[in-house]
């Protein structure tokens, strides 16, 4: 017996270093997961770049735009506050890292580090690995996408969504935000049965001057 080989248009963003510009900035709010037989639930935000190179065009001429999911978390060993050191190009302590307000990434440019990796079913999916900023003399690139901007606030604020940012994301995005307590509590509704009574953690995900672009 032989299965057909499934096949796919799917073209992902071309492996190597790209000039981007982050123009999504969406909290998905808390998510559950599992890590070594513990359920854990951990805020999570998703930074979606355009990219700006010759080879990441899409077939109608716009930019390819690729994306990665971090949990919301800027301790020391959090894997968002090294991203955004590297793309710094310096270390936060940790008053600013506390301080830091992400929306001041929205609409700046880097270099991103695309990475592949081949999946079990055959295809070849496109990963963010590192950011840096731009070179001294890089032409900042014009932005094609509007930004989006999405957060659903938390406890002490309150929580609200901008309902025409939220129907205009893809549906996977609103999938998981469906999920969220974030989202539940900002439009009324109470927060979902926990799947597991194991206990949850809200864990970081462990094992300026004027040429610092934010």
């Amino acid at each position: 017996m032989k299965a057909p080989v499934q096949q796919s248009n799917f073209k992902p963003v071309p492996s190597g270093a790209h000039t981007a510009i982050l123009f999504q900035l969406i909290d998905l709010g808390t998510q559950e997961g599992e890590y070594n037989g513990e359920v854990k639930h951990q805020r999570k935000v998703r930074l979606g770049f355009e990219i700006h190179s010759d080879d990441a065009v899409t077939d109608d001429g716009k930019p390819m735009v690729i994306g990665r999911t971090f949990t919301l978390s800027m301790y020391d060993t959090a894997k968002l506050r090294q991203f955004i050191e590297g793309w710094r190009g310096t270390a936060f302590d940790d008053d600013a890292a506390s301080a830091f307000d992400f929306k001041a990434m929205l609409g700046k440019a880097c270099i991103l580090n695309v990475t592949h990796n081949k999946a079990s079913n055959g295809k070849t999916y496109a990963n963010i690995d590192s950011a840096i900023r731009l070179m001294k003399g890089m032409a900042e690139p014009v932005p094609v996408n509007a930004p989006v901007y999405f957060y659903m606030g938390d406890d002490e604020t309150g929580h609200s969504i901008d309902e025409a940012i939220y129907t205009a994301l893809p549906d996977w995005m609103r999938e998981s935000i469906d999920k969220s307590p974030e989202y539940r509590r900002a439009i009324g509704l109470p927060d979902p049965e926990p799947k597991s009574t194991q206990k949850s953690a809200e864990t970081a995900d462990k094992p300026f001057d004027d040429e610092i672009p934010f």
